[in-house]
């Protein structure tokens, strides 16, 4: 183990890491084969998840 590690404040650590990020191609697939990848945008739904009904007075438990 390397005993003269020298700690470093998370933005120095943050640039390190992304210094070394790639960007992959977008594509359009599938539900059911995108199994693995990761989206290359923000999913919004278009309805509470899960939906919510206050009006029927049930606690969760």
């Amino acid at each position: 183990m390397n005993q003269n590690r020298v700690p470093l404040d998370v933005s120095a650590a943050i640039n390190r890491i992304m210094a070394r990020v790639e960007l992959g191609e977008t594509e359009v697939v599938p539900l059911a084969e995108a199994n693995g990848r990761y989206l290359a945008e923000d999913l919004i739904a278009d309805h509470p998840v899960p939906s919510f009904n206050l009006d029927r007075g049930q606690t969760a438990g």
